[in-house]
């Protein structure tokens, strides 16, 4: 499957929030062939969440290609539902030392009662979602989103960390969506 994937940049634009850095030549490089600004993919990249290990990739561009090169890894799942295919990664701890990235989600219930008293309740894209001033904790973990599109797949997404859905949104979701993605982040915390 990843084999027949293709991106876009505007893919490439959303993927960037799991990274701090990104190498000069990929940055040159999405700046002269998009409309994005320098200011736009700082802006991005400075969004709280999961993000990737400098030392594991570069930036988008290079992750994908590592993944579907056959990069190691220790394990993986994959499922489909209708044209969605979801797939989790785990990479080899003892190749990957210091992990592949930093997980910026916590479930509220692994936390301790002081950090449950940090957390607080902001608006992002329309929900309200739990987040703490926490470190965030390293992780060997990737999920993809693909969309099955004809003879091939689009990325949608990819984060480290444990797999988050996007957040709630009653115009877009139907009630059941609506219902699975908000139980989840009621469970959960960004870490900022």
């Amino acid at each position: 499957i990843l084999k027949k994937t293709v991106i876009d940049f505007d893919t490439y634009f959303h993927l960037l929030r799991h990274f701090n850095k990104i190498d000069a030549e990929f940055n040159k490089k999405f700046l002269t062939q998009t409309h994005y600004k320098q200011a736009d993919i700082d802006q991005q990249m400075a969004k709280p969440g999961s993000k990737f290990l400098y030392s594991f990739a570069k930036n988008p561009e290079e992750l994908i290609r590592n993944i579907t090169s056959g990069v190691d890894y220790k394990s993986y799942y994959m499922s489909t539902e209708g044209k969605k295919t979801k797939i989790s990664i785990e990479f080899d701890h003892e190749a990957y030392l210091k992990g592949i990235g930093l997980d910026g989600i916590a479930a509220i219930r692994t936390l301790d009662e002081d950090e449950k008293k940090m957390i607080e309740q902001v608006e992002r894209d329309e929900f309200l979602i739990k987040r703490i001033k926490a470190d965030k904790k390293k992780t060997w973990k990737l999920h993809l989103i693909l969309f099955e599109k004809k003879d091939n797949y689009l990325f949608a997404t990819f984060s480290p960390g444990i797999y988050a859905p996007p957040f709630p949104n009653k115009e877009v979701d139907d009630q059941d969506h609506f219902r699975k993605y908000s139980k989840f982040w009621n469970e959960h915390v960004m870490i900022i």
